[in-house]
């Protein structure tokens, strides 16, 4: 029997109970103890202590075994196996038994009305503390960034299907930034630890967006409450998913992403577009910087702007890199320190940008003194697609979510259901009362 997995040096009272009885073959200890280590080769074969960052999902040390590596799932966790037992298929049978109560146990917690607006109350809380209006927009848009980039990698085609699973590949540059809103320095990671850590990642991240959705739309409208449901578990690893997001080059990969893989419509695909209409782009971050909206304070408002910005004004191309090769549309002069902005991927939903070289979306636009909107491209209008054309249904749909916010809103809600319902099962409704 080894000594070292006793944990008596922790001063955990749990774990010093535990001390005192004899072990089984797996026992699983949640303790406030430092990572512990040893030399010994039995220690280092059959025994590790894990104590993981939630952040990370990854244990600061871990051994070779098949063993060890599956104790690295558990965050916050310290495991002890018996010298005399690490090698039987009893061990793997109760880690296997472990992992299953485990992922249960992070879809486990009751979800109620009164714990699905709380979680709202408490994202505006902490939004009560953030003075500057660009941050503010920042901190909204963000969460719904999450929530968008963990449904995008589904492909509804592949045996892997991924979706809302709490899962990014942080180390994508296609998600460089989330890191602001969902890391161990920030409130709102703070606040799923503190309060809401028996559900899951993909639940609390969904329910944490409809909150910040139903605070900023208009008159409080758009309540997903109805269509929300929880019970997703989350995944531990996806290297892969960052390779089904899309860039921001052109409309195919509106199409690759959202009509291919997620099978939604084109009305569907620009319904979730117009959640740009909150927050904004960060040079650092995407390259992309500005707001969609008129500025720092529409940009905390989800409604359709988003929609009438696009349709409403004369948009100019932007390019931001060469190397590698980055652009985008502005409304505004390249040395505008609050400048607007609308992605490729914005634009082409109703300009047929791949049949055209640089061009304005409104050369019919003109200041007060009769110069043109557009800048250098007073006179290359964007070309509009051709009757017959799929892409036409997305045309279509920005006129009608411009028309109101009512029309943006309905769409919105199912969209948002279908999207952060792909790729799971067995979900379970808001209830009254728990």
């Amino acid at each position: 029997m080894m000594t070292r997995g006793r944990n008596n040096a922790c001063d955990d009272p749990v774990a010093r109970r535990r001390d005192r009885r004899p072990y089984r073959r797996v026992a699983i200890l949640t303790a406030c103890c430092a990572l512990m280590s040893s030399s010994s080769s039995s220690w280092d074969s059959f025994v590790v202590a894990v104590a993981a960052q939630p952040f990370s999902k990854a244990a600061k040390s871990v051994t070779k075994s098949k063993t060890a590596k599956k104790l690295v799932k558990y965050p916050s966790t310290f495991y002890f196996v018996e010298e005399d037992d690490a090698s039987s298929d009893g061990v793997e049978e109760e880690l296997d038994d472990a992992e299953r109560s485990f992922e249960s146990s992070r879809s486990a917690g009751c979800v109620d009305f009164e714990r699905y607006y709380q979680i709202e109350r408490d994202i505006g809380e902490i939004a009560s503390e953030i003075a500057d209006p660009g941050a503010l927009a920042h901190f909204y848009g963000a969460i719904v960034r999450l929530v968008a980039h963990d449904f995008m990698d589904h492909d509804t085609n592949d045996p892997d299907q991924m979706g809302s699973d709490g899962c990014i590949d942080w180390l994508s540059e296609k998600n460089v930034g989330l890191n602001s809103i969902w890391s161990e320095e920030t409130p709102l990671k703070h606040l799923w630890e503190e309060k809401y850590s028996d559900i899951s990642w993909a639940d609390f991240w969904i329910m944490a967006a409809n909150g910040v959705i139903h605070m900023a739309s208009t008159g409080d409208k758009l309540d997903l409450r109805d269509t929300f449901l929880w019970g997703r578990d989350d995944r531990e690893s996806c290297p892969q998913s960052s390779e089904r997001l899309p860039t921001t080059e052109s409309c195919r990969e509106v199409e690759g992403v959202f009509l291919e893989r997620m099978g939604l419509t084109w009305s569907e695909a620009v319904a979730l577009l117009g959640a740009h209409t909150i927050g904004r782009g960060h040079e650092m971050f995407s390259g992309h910087y500005g707001t969609w909206s008129q500025n720092d304070f529409e940009a905390q408002i989800f409604d359709n702007q988003y929609y009438r910005e696009l349709v409403g004004r004369a948009w100019s191309p932007r390019p931001i890199s060469n190397d590698p090769p980055l652009s985008d549309f502005t409304t505004t002069e390249v040395d505008d320190p609050k400048p607007k902005m609308m992605l490729n991927t914005d634009a082409c939903l109703v300009f047929d940008l791949e049949s055209s070289g640089p061009c304005c979306t409104r050369t019919d636009l003109f200041k007060t003194n009769g110069e043109s909107h557009c800048q250098t491209m007073e006179d290359e209008q964007c070309p509009v697609y051709d009757e017959g054309n799929p892409r036409l249904e997305a045309t279509e749909a920005v006129a009608e979510y411009a028309e109101g916010n009512a029309n943006f809103y309905e769409a919105f809600r199912q969209a948002w259901f279908k999207a952060t319902t792909n790729g799971n099962s067995n979900l379970k409704r808001v209830v009254e009362e728990c």
